[in-house]
């Protein structure tokens, strides 16, 4: 298996760095944000510990990645305008974090394309085994569009404003966990 891709221009944060950089600005990266290369990689961008404001935009992370982008750990994350095919082993999703989620496609996760609580906006996940979005509570999920999930398109947790989704060709296209969603103008037959 070929070592995962990640296509500039891919920004994090401050101007990306990833192993064999020399650029100026690249010497003193952070060691929280990680770049995980080689076969059979787990995550391709990873943020470790409590930490806020992360943002990782424009590009596209493909071939043998088990997890795009994990961002899951910090608060107030953008994940913005990235394509992510994830082919690799194991079931963790393409995207996951806590924040902004926006503009984004996802396919080929064996779990969930994206798992998200916060802002999840027109965002485009197909063909990931077990739902295609995930949203925790409290989240405003907005414009998204999903198909072809083998379980569920969209799963969110109530209370949540679900609006103006179009979810078609999973075993269940809609589903709202709890009482308390605001589930208004989404085509989800």
């Amino acid at each position: 298996m070929n070592s995962p891709t990640i296509s500039p221009p891919i920004g994090v944060g401050p101007p990306c760095c990833l192993p064999g950089d020399y650029r100026q600005h690249c010497q003193h990266r952070p060691r929280w944000l990680q770049y995980r290369g080689g076969p059979f990689v787990q995550t391709a961008i990873f943020a470790e510990g409590k930490l806020h404001g992360i943002a990782v935009r424009n590009g596209s992370i493909s071939n043998g990645v088990g997890n795009g982008v994990d961002l899951s750990s910090a608060d107030g994350s953008i994940v913005e305008g990235l394509r992510v095919e994830v082919t690799g082993p194991g079931s963790a999703p393409g995207i996951s974090a806590n924040g902004i989620i926006k503009n984004n496609t996802v396919t080929g996760s064996r779990g969930t394309g994206i798992s998200a609580t916060g802002i999840v906006t027109g965002n485009y996940a197909f063909g990931n085994r077990i739902f295609n979005i995930e949203a925790g509570q409290g989240s405003t999920v907005i414009g998204n569009t999903t198909t072809g999930s083998e379980i569920s398109g969209i799963v969110v947790a109530c209370p949540s404003n679900v609006t103006d989704n179009t979810a078609t060709g999973s075993s269940q296209n809609l589903v709202l966990n709890g009482e308390g969603c605001n589930n208004t103008n989404n085509v989800a037959p």
